[in-house]
């Protein structure tokens, strides 16, 4: 600091502490999601609990006392006051923090603290004040010694004025002394007019006689010193209160008036998954008395009805209705690994669409869904997890006998035709094992994502039983892929030719070789979208599907179908030909074809003819209703798209569903097909981004899907 500034420091009416207190003005109030208290916990540690009292210093400890070191900030919950040793950890942390309920209120206090040059002090300087009386007295004192002949500052008062009410006193300084005057009111804090500061900054006693101290040495008068250090008073800070999982959500955030949205799909997701981990779930919550997994008595308590009558209005105009997850033990040894009560809360300007999918929820099976992702790794990863699921590969401990993953390159997918019924007999707790799809080269990062899950879930010892069915050859899936995959601890087995027809004959001689079917499909060399349509029917009944290669079915081909054999054709004559169709037919027992004079004609003549009825089939039949639906892209624009279908083809022989192959619009013959052989559906299922919503809005409407009047 300058001698200029010092001096008016000194001189001037300071009316203050030198450093005033930093306190907060009000209470700062804010929320915390019951579903993120990590996010909490985070806030918490980094925000407060990572500020101490200063104890640098001598001084520092002198002033802070027992608190040097110590936290600034405690917690209090539920009345409850923790400091210090009692939030001294992480875990101390996530036993406070990690199990709050809905409503409860954390208060953040402060013990009480000022900063000074950027450190915490738990005190505050007090020094001596004048009141009238004293401010008489300095008055006195100051006009003997500016008047008398041994007066010390003859050289440097020139006057010295209090005012009428006795509240202000008015030092005015000699001209050569050259500071501004110096105004002491009632309250202002103490000087020690028996110092002085000179020219050098230096504080020291006045000079026995005046003439010893020049004006031009007088920089001031001190300050008198800290009486005492006054211990700051504790208060609130902030205000967090848990609210209900920090969900609001709007209808349109889960539900477009005709199918959820991905973000629906994925809180569908956490509806099945409560039930599945024996937690549960309410909807509209009023009847109290659905723990843990009671679906039957979900379904008949939440009736529709009732949910109906208890969506409420709200002052907006919003329809509202919740959705609580109730607090869960995870571990019923440990009351700490307990997952806490989550609502959340949805609202809607339609009350229709709020009804629809309260409704929807009490299944929980939307009756309009889709299972896609930002691209068609992601999208089949999905879809795995949506039928097949982590705990249906493996179990964390051990596996029985061995765990399946079959993979196909999702830029190839001629070479991966074949590989819907292979996936039909390699089951996973009897289930298909579910196709990804990756990269000639190496795992996209969604697919490792999804097997790195696996691996987490699955004992070390069992890793080398979980195996990786790759189907193509070393073209479309590289060695570089096949060293990553065993790398990561999987087993690795190739089906793979030099072209699509070997690939295909390899996977056929393999599910020949597990099941003794004599039946085969048969697709031309173009006819992916016609392996598409018949992928579902083949992974149902484990029916190879063989692929001609390009100029038509080979003579090796041909050699290896069984003699007594049923082959259907499926496609029309532009992509298997008579003549080809007349090899066949010399070959084996019989041949039918399934085939239109395009790729929609031929999907419409697979749906009347394994789907008739009601999906009831006829031919090879699906044996029992199905109640499902999926529809995913054609590949009219692009052949690649058409992966999506086959990803999804053993999800839908799971449910017993017909592939509806669409992009902009469903022909003729499909819309007749599905007219004339569908009664009921409880659900429809969008495979992938890029289908319209007329062609889904076309199709919910035909299963009446769209009727508001039962789930």
């Amino acid at each position: 600091m300058n001698k200029k500034k010092l001096s008016v420091v000194m001189a001037g009416a300071m009316l203050a502490s030198s450093v005033a207190p930093v306190l907060a003005a009000e209470v700062q109030k804010s929320e915390a999601s019951a579903a993120e208290l990590g996010l909490l916990i985070q806030k918490v540690r980094n925000q407060y609990l990572s500020v101490k009292f200063a104890d640098e210093t001598v001084a520092d400890k002198n002033r802070n006392g027992n608190e040097a070191g110590k936290l600034v900030y405690y917690l209090e919950i539920n009345g409850h006051v923790y400091k210090d040793a009692d939030i001294d950890s992480q875990e101390d942390l996530q036993n406070l923090l990690g199990n709050l309920k809905v409503g409860t209120k954390v208060l953040v206090k402060s013990k009480g603290h000022v900063v000074e040059n950027e450190k915490y002090y738990a005190t505050t300087e007090k020094h001596a004040v004048y009141d009238k009386t004293e401010l008489a007295t300095l008055k006195s004192y100051l006009d003997t010694e500016k008047t008398a002949t041994t007066g010390k500052l003859q050289n440097i008062v020139d006057s010295v004025d209090l005012s009428s009410d006795g509240e202000t006193l008015t030092v005015t300084f000699k001209s050569a002394v050259n500071l501004p005057a110096l105004k002491l009111t009632v309250g202002s804090n103490e000087i020690d007019a028996t110092k002085y500061i000179n020219e050098n900054d230096v504080p020291g006693d006045l000079p026995a006689a005046s003439s010893a101290l020049a004006a031009t040495s007088f920089k001031g008068f001190p300050q008198k010193g800290v009486n005492e250090f006054v211990p700051v008073g504790a208060s609130i800070v902030e205000e967090i209160t848990i609210t209900p999982g920090g969900q609001n959500l709007a209808i349109e955030d889960l539900y477009d008036g005709l199918m959820l949205t991905t973000k629906g799909h994925d809180f569908f997701t956490m509806l099945k998954e409560a039930d599945a981990m024996g937690r549960g779930y309410r909807v509209n919550g009023n009847a109290g008395t659905i723990t843990g997994n009671d679906t039957t008595n979900r379904d008949t308590t939440f009736n529709r009805g009732n949910v109906k009558t208890s969506i409420e209005k709200d002052t907006k105009g919003n329809y509202v209705f919740t959705v609580t997850f109730p607090s869960f033990k995870l571990d019923t040894t440990n009351d700490k690994k307990e997952l806490p009560e989550v609502t959340y809360t949805i609202t809607s300007k339609d009350e229709k669409n709020a009804e629809r999918l309260a409704t929807w929820m009490l299944k929980p099976l939307a009756r309009v869904d889709i299972l896609a992702g930002d691209n068609r790794y992601e999208t089949a990863v999905k879809i795995a997890k949506e039928y097949a699921g982590l705990t249906t590969v493996g179990e964390q401990d051990s596996i029985v006998g061995t765990a399946n993953i079959v993979l196909v390159n999702g830029n190839a997918l001629v070479d991966g035709l074949a590989a819907a019924p292979l996936a039909a007999t390699k089951k996973n707790n009897g289930i298909s094992a579910p196709i990804l799809l990756t990269e000639a080269d190496k795992l996209p990062k969604a697919t490792e994502a999804y097997l790195k899950e696996l691996l987490a879930d699955i004992k070390i010892g069992s890793l080398d039983k979980v195996k990786i069915h790759l189907v193509g050859g070393e073209s479309v899936l590289n060695k570089s892929l096949e060293r990553e995959l065993r790398g990561l601890g999987f087993e690795v087995e190739r089906f793979g030719g030099d072209n699509r027809e070997e690939t295909s004959l390899e996977v056929a001689e393999a599910i020949e070789d597990a099941t003794g079917t004599k039946e085969r499909f048969v697709v031309g060399a173009e006819g992916e979208a016609d392996a598409m349509s018949i992928a579902s029917v083949a992974a149902f009944n484990k029916t190879p599907i063989v692929v001609a290669k390009k100029g038509g079915i080979s003579e090796d081909a041909l050699y290896t179908f069984n003699k007594n054999a049923n082959v259907a054709i499926v496609g029309g004559e532009s992509v298997v030909t008579p003549a080809e169709e007349k090899e066949l037919k010399a070959a084996v027992k019989s041949v039918t074809r399934l085939g239109g004079s395009n790729r929609k004609a031929t999907n419409a003549k697979i749906i009347e003819t394994y789907y008739k009825g009601n999906f009831v089939g006829t031919v090879a039949s699906l044996s029992g209703n199905t109640d499902h639906v999926i529809v995913a892209k054609d590949g009219q624009r692009d052949k690649s798209e058409l992966v999506d279908a086959l990803a999804a083809a053993n999800f839908a022989s799971e449910i017993k569903a017909p592939i509806v192959l669409a992009t902009d619009k469903l022909s003729k013959e499909q819309i007749n097909a599905l007219e004339l052989n569908t009664k009921e559906s409880t659900a429809l299922y969008q495979i992938g981004i890029g289908v319209a919503k007329d062609v889904v809005k076309t199709l919910a409407e035909g299963f009446n899907l769209t009727n508001n009047n039962r789930y």
